[in-house]
């Protein structure tokens, strides 16, 4: 599956004409803060498939109600679930240091169990660098426990390529590569997820900034997911 946002008009009916894949279905969670926008274009690291990248479009985070949660992210359903696959896409990261806040910029939904895995954006621990981190719900669907260690993603209001590797029962790794696909850095948690596959995935900013003065933007593009032959890191490996 390979999403590359190019349209205009976030429907479900734009992300299935778009998703190259004849499996899965499309779902919006969005209170008006998510849109497209010619600025969230961003040339395809690889042919996936051997087909180009049409360009245009991507997607577009702006909180600017003063109100929370705020959702603005969309939703794929896999037509069966999933035990093991990769993920990618661009993520343009902004200055956002000093507020101690975060967004989750992709999330995974483990069938039948509110313990999902989010991969998070940042400043939330020190307050003067954005991190790429990821965090788990514990077995008491609770209690959210990060990563100990994370990805600083600097320069800031830069694009990078964020790459995912899923495996039940096993470790979470997120990679991420600057706009010259040179490597920054590797992240990864223990999978605690319950003993269950993966049913859906989001990106987009699940349920909107954690704090009220965070204001800059966000975009994504090109989001892939293998889980045929699901190789790591996708969008690297050619």
């Amino acid at each position: 599956m390979w999403q590359t946002f190019d349209f205009d008009v976030l429907s479900v009916a734009n992300l299935d004409a778009n998703d190259h894949c004849d499996e899965g279905t499309w779902v919006i969670d969005n209170d008006g803060e998510a849109s497209l926008s010619a600025a969230g274009e961003r040339p395809a690291p690889v042919d996936f498939n051997g087909q180009q990248d049409p360009g245009g479009y991507g997607l577009k985070y702006e909180y600017s109600s003063g109100i929370l949660p705020q959702h603005g992210t969309v939703g794929y359903l896999f037509a069966s679930n999933k035990s093991v696959f990769t993920a990618g896409f661009w993520l343009y990261v902004p200055d956002e240091v000093g507020v101690y806040g975060e967004h989750d910029v992709f999330t995974l939904n483990p069938f039948n169990s509110a313990q999902g895995t989010y991969i998070k954006l940042g400043d939330v621990k020190i307050g003067t660098e954005m991190w790429l981190m990821i965090m788990q719900v514990a077995d008491d669907k609770v209690t959210g426990v990060y990563s100990d260690t994370h990805i600083l993603l600097y320069p800031y209001n830069h694009w990078y390529w964020i790459s995912l590797s899923y495996a039940q029962n096993g470790a979470v790794k997120v990679s991420a590569y600057d706009e010259s696909l040179n490597f920054v850095g590797e992240v990864l948690h223990q999978n605690m997820t319950v003993n269950a596959p993966i049913s859906d995935v989001w990106i987009g900013s699940l349920i909107g900034p954690s704090e009220t003065d965070m204001h800059k933007v966000l975009y994504w593009d090109d989001f892939v997911l293998n889980w045929t032959n699901p190789q790591y890191p996708i969008g690297i490996i050619k």
